[in-house]
């Protein structure tokens, strides 16, 4: 049985998630107990990760 946390590890964030776009600037990872969310470079608050 695959854990909830890693079934989602790999999906693209962006409007709308169904639309994935090689430039997408995050990524969700899964660690041990926690999914994480990977960004490309440091982002002020506020500020958009995909383009």
């Amino acid at each position: 049985k695959v854990a909830l946390a890693r079934r989602f590890a790999l999906v693209p964030l962006g409007p709308p998630l169904l639309a994935y776009r090689s430039n997408c600037k995050a990524m969700l990872t899964s660690t041990e107990d926690a999914v994480q969310l990977v960004v490309d470079r440091p982002y002020k608050s506020g500020e958009p990760i995909c383009v």
